[in-house]
């Protein structure tokens, strides 16, 4: 049986990650100075459903494009130079998040 990394196992990965780095940006977080800051989305919106909105939308964005150029590099380079087989969306996605997350993380 081959097992398939799958759209459903993407978005509980990703909320998972999700919840982690909220718990720990609730411990650590210096609340006070994210309530000073002067960033372009707190001009631009008052509301903190509106900022939170539009930061929600620009990860999402930026995970799937940032997915998309990997699946791209990798089915036309990696694969060809290293004989690797081509990599689908679904593990293109999971791999950036997982890369991500230990990076950055």
């Amino acid at each position: 049986m081959r097992k398939e990394i799958t759209t459903p196992f993407n978005i509980i990965a990703t909320i998972v990650v999700w919840l982690l780095e909220l718990i720990r940006e609730l411990i650590t977080a210096d609340i006070q100075s994210y309530a000073e800051s002067e960033t372009l989305l707190n001009l631009l919106f008052e509301s903190a459903v509106a900022r939170v909105s539009v930061y929600f939308l620009v990860w999402v964005f930026a995970a799937l494009a940032i997915a998309v150029l990997f699946r791209e590099i990798w089915n036309r380079l990696f694969s060809d130079l290293f004989t690797l087989r081509k990599i689908n969306f679904n593990e293109s996605y999971a791999t950036c998040i997982l890369l991500t997350w230990v990076v950055l993380g």
